[in-house]
């Protein structure tokens, strides 16, 4: 711009709907006028102070010349929010919109701002996702993806942002220079690929968003891939008709040489009672995951904890170490949907931990769950240490009855829950010495008897608590503790348990 068209422009600026400025402002009125890079180099040069966090956002929002916004982010690389990148970002590319290598060069001042909400309304929503969200191209958003992918070991991604990007409050509205995506496809499955095979990245939290289905099931291919990944948090997406037949996907070979590689430890998923890709996943991976330890299912429905519970069951049977499940349940008008659960306790060796949170308050059914639980650990299973059921709101309703005395003819559950953590499995292994067996009984004081598994509804043990559970230990195999010490003949468990039927 020649320096009379400049000032022509100065005596008569151009006004927009978010920006106005008057003449004692020359800096902004040259950014205004949309004038080319030299000419804003000059200005800045003579005006450095008048660049403000709010000018600059106003140069995002109401676009610049290539070069203007690369240049002035260079010159106040303290600028350079996460407010200004989500303007940055969320108007797509198109004319005066910066430009992809004016987009790298503020997300290489600061990487941070990639994961960043993009609005008080929309924390689940970053940066990250609004790239994807628009149809940038594959370069720029490889090279985001690429700069976060060593700087982070935790991302929430990607979320949905498709219906609510048009009402956030970071977005100026300009339908001709914006295209947007209908959904993730291919394309920006491509883009995320730097952080994909980052062997920085250990917890992946896919909370939702919309997919195209073969992109979805290459995403979840490539995270069960991930040597890293440990954590994962996954959503399917909303059921569609192109779902059916799916599950089948999780049989092929490539998906099975994913599970083989999985070092995923910790699982959480969400099921729908019409989702059969939540239904099929279950059925088909959780078994072939090598490393799966901790695993945490919500059903929406009675329909779909029925259709879950079973397969839970059938994986806990098969399984040799998971160490904790958690179930929560919007609802349970059956009051049977935990059988299936509570019925493989009954082999189940490994087991710590089990939650189960159901919405709505029903005390009976609840008792009725902790008293098959009781049974079943009277019975056979010594290595459930924490239990808790719950309505996800307040547990003190139903542990009300679980306190002390941890009698075994009043307390069933809490007593045997004790029990286990204290060391009744040691207790009744033959190969436990007597020097062992002292051990565990010394260690059973006032504070390691409790019944909650979080330990926030304790009660102090009373001298009570403290006889029953040592008399319970000392039960377990009396003929490992009462031998001769010099008798060289092998010991065997005195007497079998009685076994009974949990479900009857």
């Amino acid at each position: 711009m020649d320096p009379s068209a400049l000032f022509s422009a100065l005596d008569n600026p151009v006004p927009t709907s978010s920006w106005t400025v008057s003449k004692d402002q020359p800096l902004a009125m040259v950014l205004m006028a949309k004038a080319d890079l030299e000419t804003v180099k000059t200005f800045y040069e003579f005006y450095p102070e008048a660049l403000t966090k709010e000018l600059f956002i106003n140069v995002l929002k109401c676009g610049a010349k290539p070069g203007v916004v690369g240049f002035l982010a260079t010159m106040r690389p303290d600028l350079v929010g996460d407010k200004a990148f989500v303007f940055a970002v969320n108007q797509g590319p198109g004319p005066n919109r910066p430009t992809d290598k004016e987009i790298v060069t503020m997300a290489n001042i600061n990487p941070e701002i990639l994961l960043m909400p993009t609005g008080q309304d929309y924390v689940m929503s970053n940066c990250l996702c609004s790239v994807l969200t628009w149809k940038y191209s594959l370069e720029l958003t490889q090279s985001l993806f690429k700069l976060i992918a060593g700087k982070t070991k935790e991302i929430v991604f990607p979320v949905d942002v498709f219906d609510d990007i048009d009402a956030s409050p970071w977005v100026v509205v300009d339908e001709n220079s914006r295209t947007k995506r209908a959904a993730f496809d291919k394309e920006a499955l491509g883009g995320m690929e730097p952080l994909l095979d980052s062997n920085n990245l250990q917890n992946m939290r896919n909370a939702c968003g919309k997919w195209e289905l073969d992109a979805f099931l290459e995403f979840v291919r490539k995270v069960l891939c991930n040597q890293s990944i440990c954590k994962l948090l996954l959503n399917f997406p909303e059921p569609s008709l192109d779902q059916e037949g799916q599950p089948n996907f999780f049989h092929s070979d490539s998906f099975k040489q994913a599970l083989s590689k999985c070092k995923i430890e910790k699982l959480q998923i969400y099921v729908d009672q019409n989702d059969p890709l939540a239904l099929g996943f279950l059925q088909c991976c959780l078994i072939q995951m090598p490393c799966l330890k901790d695993l945490s299912v919500i059903v929406d429905s009675d329909i779909a904890a029925s259709k879950a519970t079973p397969v839970l069951g059938h994986f806990m049977c098969s399984n040799s170490q998971l160490e904790t499940l958690l179930i929560r349940a919007t609802s349970d008008t059956t009051g049977k949907g935990l059988d299936p659960i509570l019925s493989a306790l009954e082999n189940d060796q490994t087991l710590n931990c089990f939650y189960y949170r159901q919405g709505g308050f029903q005390p009976d059914r609840f008792k009725r769950y902790q008293d098959i639980l009781a049974v079943v650990l009277q019975n056979s299973n010594d290595t459930l240490n924490h239990a808790k059921f719950s309505d996800g709101c307040t547990d003190e309703d139903f542990l009300g009855n679980l306190r002390s005395p941890l009698h075994p003819s009043q307390h069933l559950l809490p007593f045997y829950i004790s029990l286990n953590r204290l060391g009744r499995k040691e207790a009744s292994d033959p190969e436990t010495t007597i020097a062992e067996f002292v051990d565990l009984l010394v260690e059973v004081k006032e504070d390691t008897i409790f019944f909650d598994a979080d330990e926030t509804h304790k009660d102090p043990a009373t001298t009570e608590d403290i006889s029953n559970i040592l008399y319970g230990l000392l039960r377990e195999n009396p003929a490992n503790w009462s031998k001769q010490t010099s008798s060289s003949e092998p010991n065997t468990k005195s007497g079998s348990k009685r076994k009974h039927s949990a479900l009857s």
